[in-house]
């Protein structure tokens, strides 16, 4: 069987990329380059919040790592992030570990999808 080539897994919304695109030249890679910067952070702050089963933080961290990931069009991130930040606000935390590791998955994808991105961007 031929080998399967790896594309990353992960949809990113076209509509939101182009709109970057489209409002200031370079503002694509600098959102891409804060997002990559600042995302390490946010996923280090929400694990140790669902280590401490603290919702608040958890809430608080998810809601801004779902708007990080929506700016760049991280469809499926930003619903898992989400999904993880409406848990905590009810204070459901009995599914925080999977969430967690959902959100952890999609964030590997998107980084590889990022890479791809930013690639074809400076090609351009």
């Amino acid at each position: 069987a031929a080998p399967v080539i790896a594309e990353p897994l992960i949809e990113i919304d076209q509509q939101i990329i182009r709109q970057l695109r489209e409002l200031r030249e370079g503002l694509l890679l600098r959102i891409i380059e804060l997002f990559r910067t600042t995302s390490p952070g946010l996923l280090q702050q929400l694990t140790a919040a669902v280590a401490d089963r603290d919702a608040d933080s958890i809430y608080k961290t998810a809601h801004n790592f779902k708007n990080s990931a929506a700016n760049l069009g991280l469809v499926e991130l930003a619903a898992a992030c989400r999904e993880c930040e409406a848990s905590a606000r009810r204070n459901r935390l009995e599914k925080s570990d999977t969430q967690l590791k959902v959100i952890q998955t999609l964030y590997e994808l998107s980084l590889q999808a990022l890479i791809l991105l930013e690639q074809e961007e400076q090609r351009q």
